[in-house]
């Protein structure tokens, strides 16, 4: 199934980018950087196939110094960015 075709009947993702999900935070998260970017990736690239709207918000993570949360969530604005400047199936 493409990640388009399961927001089909969607009429709105509302999508919070949390970084408290980071393998280094220290609430105990589990995913790696590249798996953050790529799940933002497939977030993006699913509301845009199936034309579905997504308003998104940064969410916590607690990682110190302040520059390693603010790397995070810079790279899920450069997911969604380029995501939403690609051509119509995200590539």
């Amino acid at each position: 199934m493409s990640h388009g075709n399961y927001l089909r009947l969607r009429d709105l993702v509302l999508n919070q980018a949390e970084a408290d999900v980071h393998a280094n935070d220290p609430l105990g998260g589990v995913l790696t950087t590249e798996q953050m970017i790529e799940r933002d990736r497939i977030v993006f690239i699913a509301a845009r196939s199936s034309q579905t709207p997504i308003p998104w918000n940064f969410v916590s993570g607690y990682p110190t110094p302040l520059e390693r949360v603010m790397a995070m969530h810079v790279g899920t604005t450069r997911e969604c960015l380029e995501t939403f400047s690609a051509g119509a199936d995200g590539g």
